[in-house]
């Protein structure tokens, strides 16, 4: 698990409505904190960055559960160990999920752990200037693009489903004390369907953010927007929206994982890497 490590890297993305190939520069930060009001962080986070491609991912031990803890970072030795020998799937996002639950659940069988053990997962590859991904439970991933931020994961919770459903409207789900009981989840069942979306294609000024309920229930969409949207680099936004998400009450834990796509000029024949 990589949580303070800051990559810019060349990747070539295709233009399909001008048939033109251009160059994007990823620059990707992470991290997990424990927020003001919880005794241990059950977060946890895997950020993986190659010449080519970036795995980022955010999991969320389930609070109340037996081991939360120790789920989400299972789900992140798993998710590491599947991308070193499938990543180059194109089904790897579901597949990754999915071994994430099965061994997850085969742990609290073998460990005799009381109750259901589990966490929350999303999952995001970008590569060739797309970033594919999917989840369980309610770690969302947003896409900022024209400095809108969007969400394009849905919340397997049963407020989720209810609003869905017409059975309670958008204020009613606002205010809803149930806002955290899960529909869906990473090793509370022996098999889950992970969510998977269709892929979005990345422009430069794009930024795609992953994050768990820590940060989103606390920061708040529009001030996430106004953060991202800030000339702070990419560490320093992550950091920031941490810092936000505890001084409006830090009531969770809070993770975060940032990868902004920027133009990038190639020198010779070789793609750039670098550290900083």
């Amino acid at each position: 698990m990589r949580r303070k490590d800051t990559l810019v890297l060349s990747q070539v993305s295709e233009k399909r409505e001008e048939g033109k190939r251009e160059e994007l520069a990823l620059s990707c930060y992470g991290e997990t904190n424990i927020g003001r009001k919880r005794n241990r962080n059950e977060d946890s986070i895997i950020l993986i960055k190659k010449i080519r491609c970036v795995l980022a991912g955010v999991f969320d031990g389930m609070g109340g559960m037996k081991k939360g803890d120790v789920a989400s970072k299972l789900a992140v030795k798993s998710v590491n160990r599947e991308f070193k020998l499938h990543g180059n799937r194109a089904n790897f996002i579901e597949t990754a999920l999915k071994t994430a639950n099965k061994e997850i659940y085969e742990y609290a069988k073998r460990n005799s752990v009381e109750g259901a053990m589990g966490t929350t997962g999303v999952l995001a590859f970008v590569s060739n200037g797309k970033v594919r991904f999917g989840n369980v439970g309610d770690s969302r991933l947003y896409v900022l693009h024209n400095g809108k931020l969007v969400q394009k994961t849905h919340d397997h919770t049963l407020v989720a489903f209810q609003l869905a459903n017409g059975i309670i409207t958008e204020e009613e789900a606002e205010k809803s004390d149930q806002k955290n009981v899960l529909v869906k989840a990473l090793g509370v069942k022996k098999t889950v369907e992970p969510e998977i979306y269709p892929e979005e294609i990345l422009q430069p000024g794009d930024s795609v953010l992953l994050c768990s309920d820590g940060l989103y229930n606390m920061a708040g969409k529009k001030t996430m927007e106004i953060i991202l949207n800030s000339k702070s680099s990419t560490k320093e936004k992550v950091k920031i929206l941490i810092k936000t998400a505890n001084e409006n009450g830090g009531e969770d834990n809070i993770s975060a994982v940032l990868i902004e796509a920027k133009n990038f000029r190639k020198k010779g024949l070789f793609a750039v890497f670098r550290r900083r």
